[in-house]
């Protein structure tokens, strides 16, 4: 019914952008806060089979080029809660990496800070299970290349340059678009069982099995780079369960 109202009215509009009177912007607004934002459908978040799957893939060594490059994809995607713009932008220059963590310095992300476009800086640290470390999936992944990325142009800065740190498998001196890191991530979201339909965003996956398994709000709002609680808690939060038996603290006598 809202949409109908729309369509209906911007077709008395030479130009719907540039002819929309203000009382017209007003009442399109006021439509918007009459339609309700339904709850998603919750996803499986149980990563079991991804996870069983990455380790009969075998050591990193053996793995070939497309099959590392997906895992490293989605294991920064989901440990550091990314997109894959995020990774598309992600400049091999600036990453710095050891035993004890990894550090991506993510140019210009979709997001903005007071309207102005920065640098994310995101620290993954490493898992003691060497097949799911992300630190050292992503040395395995550096070592395959003897040589750095050819700088490009940035997707959105068009004036600035730097070095791509996901390559493109077939032009191994170039970087990869955000569709392919995207298409390299959903291969193997798609082992989890998916409600919704749509393909699930590892960044929205990562951020709730962080936050059910206890990490505090700073943390997660940090490595998210969110500003507030209500962006995560509307657009990435998967569901509403809690860790936290809230029936017993409230009903346990003290």
């Amino acid at each position: 019914m809202v949409r109908n109202y729309k369509s209906a009215i911007f077709e008395l509009l030479d130009d719907p952008i540039i002819d929309t009177p203000r009382v017209i912007s007003q009442f399109l607004s006021s439509l918007g806060s009459t339609t309700l934002r339904r709850p998603p459908s919750s996803p499986s978040l149980d990563i079991t089979p991804i996870l069983t799957q990455i380790i009969e893939w075998g050591p990193l060594a053996e793995l070939p080029l497309p099959r590392l490059t997906a895992k490293l994809c989605w294991l920064l995607a989901i440990c550091g809660f990314l997109r894959p713009s995020d990774l598309e932008r992600t400049d091999a220059d600036t990453t710095r990496w050891s035993p004890d963590s990894l550090e991506l310095f993510i140019l210009a992300p979709k997001d903005k800070r007071n309207g102005q476009r920065y640098c994310r800086h995101v620290t993954i640290q490493p898992f003691e299970q060497a097949l799911l470390c992300p630190v050292l999936t992503f040395s395995c992944y550096m070592s395959r290349f003897p040589y750095p990325s050819d700088m490009t142009k940035h997707p959105v800065l068009r004036d600035t340059m730097y070095r791509p740190l996901i390559r493109d498998l077939a032009r191994q001196n170039r970087g990869v678009s955000a569709r392919q890191i995207s298409t390299h991530i959903q291969s193997i979201m798609k082992l989890v069982d998916n409600n919704s339909g749509g393909p699930l965003s590892a960044r929205a996956l990562g951020s709730t099995r962080a936050t059910l398994a206890g990490a505090s709000w700073s943390d997660i709002l940090s490595q998210g780079s969110w500003s507030a609680s209500s962006t995560f808690d509307t657009f990435y939060r998967l569901t509403r369960s809690v860790s936290t038996n809230i029936t017993e603290m409230v009903l346990s006598a003290t």
